[in-house]
């Protein structure tokens, strides 16, 4: 019996080392796009970022950014989002009027992330499947 439980020992101490790699492998990975929703991304972007922090918090977990912003709400093509322009936000503790529009698109393999901002001030994020 001691024999038995020795010879299970020994294999599990040769297959140990190949366990600890996968985990560190594992714990080194960005989150799996299946395990990114709004509620993550919103911890990691939250409400009032502003577009260079969120640009760099997106590309810290290995997406690829660019932005795409609008200064009239005509350019946006009837963008839902348009009638955002001449509403309020604040900034700085200060409400401000609307007067520019921008969209944070970072891209993961098959996700896609876009983060709306009013006069550089994160209001929303969303996420979709690229396919």
């Amino acid at each position: 019996m001691a024999q038995l439980f020795s010879l299970g020992c020994l294999r599990f101490m040769k297959i140990l080392p190949f366990v600890l790699l996968v985990a560190l492998i594992g714990c080194s990975r960005s989150q799996p796009s299946a395990l990114l929703t709004t509620d993550v991304l919103s911890q990691w972007v939250p409400v009032g970022t502003s577009l260079g922090s969120a640009r760099q918090t997106m590309e810290h977990h290995q997406f690829a950014c660019s932005v795409i912003s609008y200064d009239k709400p005509e350019q946006m093509g009837g963008d839902r989002e348009a009638s955002i322009f001449g509403s309020l936000v604040v900034k700085d503790g200060v409400q401000q009027v609307v007067t520019n529009l921008s969209y944070l698109v970072c891209t993961q393999s098959n996700v896609e992330v876009r983060i709306c901002l009013a006069n550089g001030v994160t209001r929303g994020v969303s996420v979709s499947s690229k396919q």
